[in-house]
Formats: C-alpha cells, sequence, structure tokens
C-alpha cells in the first residue's frame, strides 16, 4: 500500500491548484493559501512515513502497525480535502462548483486504487473528504445542492464497493503467490531429496564396484597360482590316481575363477562400467572349446551336443572372445 500511494502523489496538488486559481476572487485569498499549505504539509508528511517504511523494511509481526499509520495519514489527508469542500461548497457560481465536485469525486476514486489494500485507510480518507461535501450541500437546503449531496453519497458507496471487491481480488492473489511459493518451496526440497538419494546410491554402487574388484583380484591371484601349479603337477609323472585328484583341483579352481569372474561381470553391468574388448580371434575354435568342455555335463545327461558353424560364417573375426565365451556358456548350460 506504501508503494502504490507513489504514483498518486503529486495529482492532489494539480486538482487543488486548478481550485485555488478558479475560486482566487471568491473566497479570501488567505484562506485558499492556508488550504494549499495544509495539504503540502500533510503530503511532506506522508511522504516522510513512506520513506520511514522503505528504511525500516519491516518484518511481517510488524505490518499491521505500519497499517495503521498508513491510515492515520489517509485521515489527515482526507481531512484536508474535507475542508476544501466544506469552505468552497456555496462560496461561487453553480457552474464553478462543478469543478470543485469533480476534484472531489478525483481524490476518492484515486483512493481505491492506492488505499483498497488496507480498507481502514480507505474508509478514513473517503469520509474524511466526502462527509463535509456531502454536510455542507445538504446544508445549503436548496434542490439541486441535495441532489448533488444524494448523488455524491451513492458514488462513494459505489466506490466503496468496488474497493472491497479490489480488496479481495488483491488478497487473493497475494494467498495464491504464497501458495505457488510454497508449492516451489516444497519441489525444490523434494529434488534435493532426490538428488541427495542418488549420490548416496551412486556412492554406494561405487563402493560396492571398488570392493568386489579388490576381493577379485585378492581372490584370483592365489587361485591362478593354485590352477597353474596343478597344471605343472599334470606335467609330471602321476599314477592313475594322482592325476584324478590334480585334475579335481585345476578343474574347481578354474570353475571358482569362473564363479568370481562372473560376479565382477555383474558389479560391472551394474555400474554401466563394463567395457568389450576388440580383439582378432578364431572363432570356430572359440565354439568348438566351449561345447568340449561342457560335452560332459551333457553326456551326464544322456544328451549329445555337437557344433553346426555355416560355411559363409568367417573364422578369424574381431570381438571379445571372453565375453562370447561366457554367453555360450550361459545359452548351452
Amino acid at each position: 500500500m506504501y508503494r502504490l500511494s507513489r504514483g498518486t502523489r503529486y495529482l492532489p496538488f494539480v486538482a487543488l491548484a486548478l481550485l485555488v486559481v478558479i475560486y482566487w476572487n471568491d473566497v479570501p485569498r488567505w484562506q485558499l493559501i492556508g488550504l494549499f499549505v495544509a495539504y503540502a504539509v500533510a503530503t511532506a508528511a506522508f511522504d516522510w512515513l513512506r520513506r520511514a517504511y522503505d528504511r525500516a523494511a519491516p518484518p511481517p509481526s510488524e505490518a499491521l502497525a505500519w497499517a495503521h499509520r498508513f491510515a492515520i495519514a489517509a485521515a489527515v489527508s482526507g481531512a484536508v480535502w474535507g475542508l476544501v469542500g466544506w469552505r468552497l461548497v456555496g462560496a461561487s457560481a453553480p457552474t464553478r462548483e462543478l469543478f470543485l465536485s469533480m476534484a472531489l469525486a478525483l481524490m476518492v476514486t484515486a483512493a481505491v486504487v492506492s488505499r483498497s489494500a488496507y480498507l481502514p485507510a480507505f474508509h478514513a480518507f473517503t469520509l474524511a473528504a466526502g462527509v463535509p461535501f456531502v454536510a455542507a450541500e445538504l446544508l445549503r437546503g436548496t434542490f439541486v445542492s441535495t441532489d448533488i449531496a444524494i448523488g455524491a453519497a451513492t458514488y462513494v458507496a459505489c466506490l466503496a464497493v468496488w474497493a472491497h471487491n479490489l480488496h479481495r481480488s488483491q488478497w487473493q492473489n497475494i494467498a495464491l503467490r504464497f501458495e505457488n511459493t510454497e508449492l516451489i518451496d516444497r519441489l525444490s526440497a523434494a529434488r534435493e531429496v532426490a538428488e541427495t538419494a542418488r549420490v548416496a546410491a551412486e556412492a554406494g554402487n561405487r563402493a560396492k564396484s571398488e570392493f568386489l574388484a579388490t576381493i577379485s583380484h585378492e581372490l584370483r591371484t592365489p587361485l591362478n597360482g593354485i590352477i597353474g601349479m596343478a597344471g605343472l603337477l599334470l606335467g609330471t609323472r602321476l599314477d592313475v590316481e594322482q592325476r584324478s585328484y590334480a585334475e579335481v583341483v585345476r578343474e574347481s579352481g578354474e570353475g571358482l575363477l569362473g564363479i568370481i569372474n562372473d560376479i565382477l561381470d555383474f558389479s560391472k553391468l551394474d555400474a554401466d562400467r563394463i567395457e568389450l574388448e576388440a580383439i582378432a580371434f578364431d572363432l570356430p575354435a572359440l565354439v568348438e572349446g566351449a561345447v568340449e568342455l561342457l560335452a560332459p555335463r551333457a553326456a551326464a545327461k544322456s544328451l549329445d551336443i555337437e557344433t553346426y558353424i555355416a560355411p559363409d560364417v568367417p573364422a578369424r573375426v574381431i570381438g571379445d572372445p571372453a565375453r562370447l565365451r561366457q554367453a555360450l556358456f550361459n545359452l548351452i548350460g
């Protein structure tokens, strides 16, 4: 409301100056000058209050106190206009009184825009400015003056209805703005929670992948040693029972190594960090080797497993042989 009143501060001076010129020869000039000076003082006091409000930037808890000060300042300004109406009514020809009525109507209409944000301020200004004018017209007792008084009162009543509607619309807009602000704050808080959860999940995935990579490396090193030593042992002179035991050790180590590699691959897939090699290898040899490893398991189930590679399939291809072998094991096994 303090900010809205800035745009109408100079309009009353123009209207009052025109009235001073119009009534210059009909009313004692010291009275006209006195009314003009009185309104200038009231306006200066209002401007001082407005600047004090801007400097204070009061919190919401002090809003009501500043609204009361605004209403008092509005009442003082309206009282000056009430004195203008009381003194100038009947002081000149009826044609000149038309300008007085228009000036007062203009001031009250401007108050709807500048003071409807706080209805007590609007009512204080309107009553202080309008009641003396209406009373002066009624006291004249003529038919025309009575019609003017009734018309002025009706006009002020219509403006009051407009001010109430405008006030309701302003407060609805303010409430909607606060609701939108609250909604934005909630969305921002939800976004921050989701972002925090995403960062925590990514950190958990990285920690899990690093843990599995470390564990797999620590396990594969001794397993490779076991498998290698089993291979060396199989290259020596062994009887049938010893060779059987050595083969079991090597096969078990290779199986456990395959499980560890699968776990590491799954962790890489989950973290979108798996990398495919691009090397040249013999495709028929890889397929036949995979089938040979799975043939004993198929024979145990009384199944025959064979390979067939179409003649138009090239023997040498470029790709990731380890991943292809793993895919064949998953499909066949």
